[in-house]
């Protein structure tokens, strides 16, 4: 089944909601630590409350949008393409991969 750009895009602005075991203050330094090693620019960041960076910027890839709130022991992560740029396949895999980097980086290590 195909789904539209428009709906993509749309799902895409919804927050995934991970539940850790972890507070709020914990979580908040687990991402801005995977954030500093992935390089993404930190563009706002309320500590223990929200966190909103921009991916890395290369030639050919503007970067993505990603934000993380924290509430208790749940972290709502999304990620999107840049709005500058429009839809784009590339982009929406990056994203996804962008919000696993930010859910691995909350969850308990084996």
């Amino acid at each position: 089944m195909l789904v539209s750009a428009g709906n993509a895009q749309r799902r895409d602005l919804l927050y995934t909601r991970v539940l850790t075991p972890f507070d709020a203050p914990s979580n908040f330094n687990a991402v801005r630590s995977a954030v500093a090693r992935a390089g993404w620019r930190i563009c706002g960041e309320e500590p223990a409350l929200r966190l909103d960076a921009q991916t890395r910027v290369t030639l050919l890839d503007v970067g993505e949008r990603v934000s993380v709130q924290f509430h208790g022991h749940d972290v709502l992560i999304a990620s999107i393409c840049d709005p500058s740029v429009g839809f784009s396949l590339a982009g929406r895999q990056h994203c996804a991969e962008h919000r696993e980097l930010v859910r691995q980086a909350v969850l308990p290590k084996p």
